[in-house]
């Protein structure tokens, strides 16, 4: 039996060679963020509740949905607009723009922003929890408006809220506050005085022993 050993050795090749082609696209499609812009009600992954239209009455719909490492706008039509979260999401930032009454309804499930929220003028733009969190691992920027929020997770060492002492502005935590282990202080700004504090103490492993009575 004769095996063409170049024509395998050329086929694999062509096979790899293929292979890399199909990662080297994904990652372009996925090397930039996208900017999504909520124009009307629906399901955080129903590609038809999203555009990456950019014009205030823009009805294009891009086709996907946010994703890790895309930027999320609530700026719809000018009308109200809910985004139902129906499985947890990731984001890269969180944007609250004064464009209508824009509603991320968490349900019992977790929004993850890796980056920052930014309400700026959202005065009317709100979340809307059962046992979801929010949680934040960069920062918030300055509020020109107070929130209120049922639970609020931090979820980096590095998270930050940049509160404003001359023109206060606070995000108020009403059930649960979780820091999940990466600091112990509450960052000035937010308010939890009524929210149960959940990893409200380093969470450092620590190891100790009591005396052992004799056993014969």
């Amino acid at each position: 039996m004769k095996i063409d050993i170049e024509k395998i050795f050329s086929q694999q090749v062509f096979k790899k060679l293929i292979l890399l082609l199909m990662a080297l696209v994904l990652w372009v499609n996925n090397a930039y963020s996208i900017d999504y812009y909520q124009r009307q009600s629906g399901a955080w992954n129903n590609p038809t509740t999203w555009t990456t239209e950019t014009r205030w009455k823009g009805i294009a719909n891009s086709g996907t949905y946010p994703q890790a490492g895309d930027n999320v706008y609530m700026a719809n039509n000018g009308n109200s607009a809910t985004i139902t979260l129906t499985e947890n999401a990731v984001c890269s930032n969180l944007y609250f723009d004064n464009s209508g009454i824009g509603i991320i309804a968490f349900g019992d499930f977790d929004l993850i922003v890796t980056g920052t929220w930014t309400t700026d003028n959202g005065n009317i733009s709100t979340i809307t929890q059962g046992n979801g969190y929010l949680q934040i691992n960069g920062s918030i920027s300055m509020f020109l408006v107070e929130k209120i929020i049922k639970n609020f997770r931090v979820g980096s060492g590095s998270f930050s809220f940049n509160f404003n002492s001359n023109n206060p502005k606070y995000l108020t935590v009403s059930t649960n506050y979780d820091h999940n282990c990466f600091t112990a202080t509450i960052p000035t700004g937010i308010n939890t005085s009524n929210a149960t504090k959940r990893n409200a103490t380093p969470c450092t492993p620590s190891l100790s022993a009591t005396a052992l009575s004799g056993f014969g």
